[in-house]
């Protein structure tokens, strides 16, 4: 038996040790170890932050837009040159985390070819502060915006994709294809942003999507083919909303054929 069994197995171990403290600081002030600290510290790397590196930022950008779009089977192929001036812009004190947060979540909101970023979500870098006796210069006046958060924007785009598909959410024309998203997610989305088809928040909303409903199906309610298998509910719950809001099925088929009657009108008319 050689010494080296004898006595164990010889490794050579390199420990590669990261944090965002500042080490010599914490040493000072007797929050960190002393002695640990020398130990650790014999070929530091500095590696400065985001928006110490503006010229990595596009290069992030496109390489998260990508891995991204392709993880989402989504097809984004622009990029604004003033967004990418924005991001370029930012503080990122999330550094590349954060910019990767924010493009997937780009992502997840564009609807087509063009990555749509919610700039007025973004915390800009302060201005420099202006010298003593020197004119600030006025503030442009900002844009109202349109929400209060992405989240909002996010609630209003999902809102959008339930009317245009009247809200059905699966299959090759829901709300969840329109939106590039799978079934599961766009649930999962809309129970984190509160949004029901017969929620009192979406009161118009529902309305309109069991307007539609009814007028597909020619005001009959229950069925396989009729409005409330096509929302998805029970013919007992689409009554029940229904006299909420006051539509009567009724009303749906007389309207239609009035409307039918109309355009046979003007056909004879132009005929």
């Amino acid at each position: 038996m050689s010494d080296l069994e004898a006595h164990g197995r010889f490794m050579l171990v390199r420990l590669i040790s990261a944090t965002n403290r500042n080490l010599e600081e914490m040493v000072a002030n007797r929050e960190f170890r002393s002695d640990l600290y020398y130990r650790l510290n014999v070929f530091p790397l500095r590696l400065p932050p985001l928006r110490e590196r503006k010229g990595d930022i596009p290069l992030l950008v496109h390489y998260f837009a990508k891995k991204y779009t392709t993880r989402m089977n989504k097809e984004i192929t622009t990029i604004p040159s003033e967004t990418m001036r924005v991001l370029e812009s930012m503080p990122w004190p999330g550094n590349v985390r954060e910019l990767a947060n924010v493009i997937e979540r780009a992502v997840i909101l564009s609807r087509g070819s063009v990555l749509e970023v919610p700039l007025g979500e973004l915390r800009r870098e302060p201005p420099p502060a202006a010298s003593a006796g020197s004119v600030a210069p006025p503030r442009a006046a900002s844009p109202k915006r349109v929400a209060e958060s992405a989240d909002d924007q996010e609630r209003e785009r999902v809102l959008l994709a339930l009317r245009e598909s009247n809200g059905i959410v699966a299959g090759p024309n829901g709300a969840a294809a329109r939106l590039g998203l799978k079934r599961g997610t766009l649930l999962s989305r809309m129970q984190y942003l509160g949004i029901s088809l017969y929620s009192a928040n979406a009161k118009e909303t529902e309305r309109e999507l069991i307007l539609g409903a009814l007028r597909e199906t020619n005001g009959i309610v229950a069925g396989n083919k009729g409005a409330a298998a096509k929302l998805g509910i029970q013919r007992s719950t689409l009554l029940s909303r229904m006299q909420r809001l006051g539509i009567s099925p009724r009303e749906v088929k007389i309207a239609k054929r009035l409307i039918g009657f109309a355009n046979a009108g003007e056909d004879q008319s132009g005929g």
